[in-house]
């Protein structure tokens, strides 16, 4: 990477990060005037005080201005900023009136044919080798399809501490991009994703004085799930992806077989994720935040190990 290469990242980041950091508290103003206000109405909830949820709309737009805005970047934001305006509008919905499970999912789907139909989905050229042209395009938009609605509803259910969903799309987002210098295809979005989550961060803690919401857990893991796809597109693997979202993935797998052994719809929220088992263990919320948040930057470090030893061929 020139000079010029990293001095533009530099100030995406920059960018990103300021203008998350500004909007976030026009955002929670918002959100006091339109309803969108997370209360501790059950046991699933762990703040103790009503929070405004739109902290994402400061997210995706601080992501939006600055992908767009830097030139250099061309095409390859395209795909997460036009499919992130269908799941940031769905979430935003979800955030003020509560919308159903599957009517969020209708939003993912959407949202991820408008990422692929920009050419945000994996490389149909991976498997051309292998299969006909024709079942390997259908291959690999279903796979993108899959993946995409996957990570935005992992990166949604880890959403149950203030800082760890934001800590976690900023480590994901740096091991990202490491994964693209490393395989020599050098993609600056997943560093504009991690600069926009540190920019909101400082509101989320330690008390949390606006939250991400649906809005703003469903755009980073969105966000995120694209930007890996055009990761695998070049040398690095799924080997060195899957570690980077090791635990959103795990935490999902852990809910669904949870719920099919409990006889419970996956669809059926509960109190069961891994930080609701640290809090009731007789840990505090902020030292749970912080070992989940530890174990998710570890393994954002596997994946970028595991790229480099992809990369020299071991």
């Amino acid at each position: 990477m020139n000079d010029h290469g990293i001095c533009v990242n530099v100030f995406s980041v920059i960018i990103a990060a300021t203008c998350a950091y500004a909007l976030s508290p026009l955002c929670a103003f918002a959100a006091y005037r339109i309803g969108a206000i997370d209360l501790p109405s059950d046991s699933r909830r762990m703040h103790l005080r009503p929070t405004a949820r739109l902290g994402g709309l400061a997210v995706y737009i601080a992501f939006a201005i600055s992908s767009l805005g830097v030139a250099v970047l061309g095409e390859s934001a395209l795909p997460s900023v036009a499919g992130g305006l269908v799941i940031v509008f769905g979430g935003v919905l979800d955030d003020v009136y509560r919308i159903s499970p599957r009517q969020k999912l209708l939003f993912q789907v959407a949202a991820a044919a408008v990422a692929i139909s920009f050419g945000g989905g994996m490389s149909r050229s991976a498997f051309a080798e292998h299969l006909p042209l024709t079942v390997s395009a259908v291959l690999s938009d279903a796979l993108s399809f899959g993946w995409i609605i996957l990570l935005s509803n992992a990166f949604n259910l880890i959403d149950g501490l203030n800082g760890l969903c934001a800590r976690q799309a900023i480590f994901s987002g740096a091991a990202l991009f490491s994964v693209s210098v490393i395989a020599g295809n050098v993609d600056p979005v997943p560093l504009i994703i991690c600069g926009a989550a540190s920019g909101f961060l400082p509101h989320n803690l330690p008390r949390g004085t606006i939250f991400l919401g649906d809005t703003g857990a469903m755009f980073l893991g969105f966000s995120l799930a694209v930007s890996s796809l055009g990761a695998v597109n070049g040398t690095a693997s799924l080997a060195a992806i899957l570690p980077i979202f090791a635990f959103p993935l795990g935490d999902t797998a852990f809910a669904v077989l949870r719920r099919a052994y409990l006889g419970k719809s996956i669809f059926e929220a509960d109190r069961g994720h891994l930080h609701h088992l640290l809090v009731d263990s007789g840990i505090s919320h902020y030292r749970a935040s912080r070992i989940l948040s530890l174990s998710a930057f570890f393994m954002a470090a596997a994946g970028i190990i595991a790229a480099v030893i992809l990369s020299r061929g071991y």
